[in-house]
């Protein structure tokens, strides 16, 4: 994992019940290599060479579906976890170390979106701009985005420094390379707990979602109208999965 400043998304992991599917999935999706990593079952992606994030099993125990976890840099976890308590969010995992890797917890906001805070053992890396194959954008769908952006704010020292208008879907916001934006939606755990999918609910089935698509995502509603019919459905079982 690398380190940087508070509030820089530096690690994701895929929690799955179909670990070995996810491993034979992204490598062909986006060309992510995979990297076994001794201390546990656990497998590491990495893109160009290095390491972004990693898969392993998700525990029966965790009640929830299959699901990505982002690690946001932090100078102090426990701190960090005090401060979302303070704030209306949940600890769900207490700070614990991972040897010679670094500390970590997971939390919850107070509108039920989870992620992982993260302090790196190991120096600082430069915070430059992802290439391709790297995450690249994040966007967190909720209740109320102003309460969320306040959330975040305090948590991280994230600032409104540049704005998308979307209308009544959401605000738009960036934390140095840190990009993101907030959405006006219900919270979300992915794809097989949605009644209806795209920002504004539209689309019923992940086939129209990716229909209603144009423009940059053109190329990849192409490339899935070129697919067979058994590739097609191999593809949204997958991603029915999610």
């Amino acid at each position: 994992m690398s380190n940087s400043s508070r509030g820089r998304f530096v690690w994701y992991d895929l929690m799955t019940s179909d670990p070995k599917g996810a491993e034979a999935f992204y490598p062909k999706a986006v060309n992510w290599g995979v990297q076994p990593w001794d201390q546990m079952a656990y497998s590491m992606w990495t893109a160009n060479g290095q390491p972004l994030g990693g898969v392993m099993e998700l525990p029966k125990e965790a009640g929830a579906p299959p699901h990505w976890l982002a690690y946001v840099s932090v100078p102090d976890v426990d701190g960090a976890c005090s401060l979302a308590e303070s704030l209306g969010g949940k600890v769900l995992k207490p700070g614990a170390d991972i040897p010679n890797v670094g500390r970590f917890a997971i939390l919850e906001d107070p509108h039920g979106a989870r992620l992982a805070v993260f302090t790196s053992a190991q120096p600082a890396q430069p915070d430059n701009d992802p290439a391709v194959g790297e995450f690249s954008w994040h966007e967190l769908a909720t209740k109320d985005y102003k309460q969320a952006f306040s959330f975040y704010e305090a948590l991280f020292g994230w600032e409104r420094s540049a704005e998308h208008d979307m209308g009544p879907l959401g605000d738009g916001i960036t934390q140095g390379n840190a990009t993101g934006a907030l959405m006006r939606t219900a919270p979300l755990w992915g794809l097989r707990t949605q009644a209806t999918l795209l920002h504004d609910g539209r689309a019923t089935t992940v086939t129209d979602a990716i229909e209603a698509h144009a423009g940059q995502a053109a190329a990849a509603r192409a490339a899935f109208d070129g697919l067979t019919a058994v590739q097609r459905a191999k593809l949204l079982e997958f991603l029915g999965s999610l």
